[in-house]
């Protein structure tokens, strides 16, 4: 799996994934960061915290965003994108404010599509 990083316009991570080496064509899918706040540190031994947007909350992997210069206590208040349950990185609240935006948006057009 080979990660090509986020663009700076949507905060979204973009992973390429080539499925067989032998293979002539490559199959290659991308996936998404979705920006969450990190509202608290469930079990600081294990890198946990709880992430939260909307009321929704989760409890996500942290490991990925610590490190000596910005320890596990430390992260809480941070907005990270989280792809399976992992952080993969810090984003600024505007970062995450604009994406969040996009999805919205992106919502409402799917909605509209499917309207008869």
């Amino acid at each position: 799996m080979i990660c090509n990083g986020r663009t700076r316009q949507t905060g979204i991570w973009s992973t390429s994934v080539r499925i067989s080496r032998s293979s002539r064509s490559a199959f290659f899918a991308m996936c998404l960061g979705i920006p969450r706040q990190i509202v608290a540190i469930s079990d600081a031994d294990n890198m946990l915290g709880i992430v939260d947007v909307s009321g929704v909350r989760r409890e996500i992997h942290l490991a990925c965003i610590v490190d000596e210069a910005h320890p596990i206590q430390s992260c809480v208040g941070d907005w990270v994108l989280v792809h399976v349950g992992f952080a993969m990185s810090r984003i600024d609240e505007a970062e995450a404010a604009q994406t969040l935006a996009l999805f919205a948006e992106l919502g409402e057009l799917v909605d509209e599509l499917r309207s008869p």
